[in-house]
């Protein structure tokens, strides 16, 4: 129940309401035990707040990576269509052979932007059942989503497979979160300049849990910020471009939404993201 005080404020309170009765079983009155939950109830709103943020900041994060995935077909389509008045140009005969494969490569470009299309708006459906899935996929998905920006970048991925197990979860939740960690790393190996960009996930299990490494090669995250990062608001990059919330949310949707754990560490190489989903 949401209360007015006298002063204009709000507070809340979960209150539990019993009837008295007397020897005929007639109520005569109510007993009431109240607790205040108000410092509950910000916390919740709060974190809706946060939850809200990172919706938007993540909704923008993807229409640049369309923007991204559109340029290169976009790019082919104009110089496919190029090709016939060049040839008409050069005094060669446009047959219909040239014609029908500029036409059927067009088609291409034209089905992968449409694919493209199709993953983003799947992703951004809600997610209201959770569905069985192999770990495989679940990285999959998320390189596929990032596979321009990796590319231009020369970042190499390197995935190593031991065991290939099947979750239930939100699966577009995880590929957020997967999403967000690679994104990271690869802002971090730009930021700091490394020449060979490195990417390295490994997927296995325990008893208990299907297990998700992410590994970058740009030297770790610091001694002294390195408990931090998983707050909300905590940024390192440079340039203050991130919202700092993506990890804050990451943690929200692997220990609230799926029951499982992530944490981080340094390895020789850089910062280890570990992911691990129950079985």
């Amino acid at each position: 129940i949401k209360n007015l005080k006298k002063n204009g404020d709000f507070y809340w309170v979960s209150a539990k309401i019993l009837p008295t009765f007397d020897e005929n079983n007639v109520v005569i009155g109510y007993d009431a035990v109240r607790q205040d939950i108000t410092a509950q109830k910000e916390l919740e709103e709060h974190q809706e707040m946060l939850a809200q943020q990172s919706k938007s900041a993540a909704m923008g994060e993807m229409i640049s990576m369309i923007a991204h995935q559109w340029r290169q077909p976009l790019q082919a389509i104009s110089i496919l269509v190029q090709k016939l008045p060049l040839t008409k140009m050069l005094g060669d005969e446009i047959t219909e052979e040239l014609l029908e494969q500029v036409l059927e490569d067009v088609n291409v470009q034209i089905d992968y932007m449409s694919n493209t299309i199709e993953d983003f708006r799947d992703f951004f459906k809600p997610n209201k059942e959770k569905n069985e899935i192999e770990i495989k996929k679940l990285v999959s998905k998320a390189i596929d989503f990032l596979s321009y920006m990796l590319n231009i970048d020369s970042i190499k991925v390197n995935i190593e497979i031991r065991e290939n197990k099947k979750v239930i979860v939100h699966v577009n939740e995880i590929i957020q979160v997967l999403i967000n960690i690679i994104k990271n790393a690869r802002d971090i190996m730009l930021e700091k300049q490394i020449s060979e960009k490195i990417l390295n996930i490994k997927i296995y299990s325990t008893t208990n849990y299907a297990v998700i490494e992410i590994e970058d090669n740009a030297g770790g995250i610091a001694p002294e910020i390195i408990g931090k990062v998983f707050e909300p608001y905590f940024s390192t990059k440079e340039n203050k471009n991130g919202t700092g919330l993506g990890l804050y949310m990451s943690k929200t949707i692997i220990e609230q939404h799926c029951l499982g754990k992530i944490n981080v560490s340094n390895s020789s190489l850089g910062a280890v993201f570990k992911i691990e989903l129950p079985l």
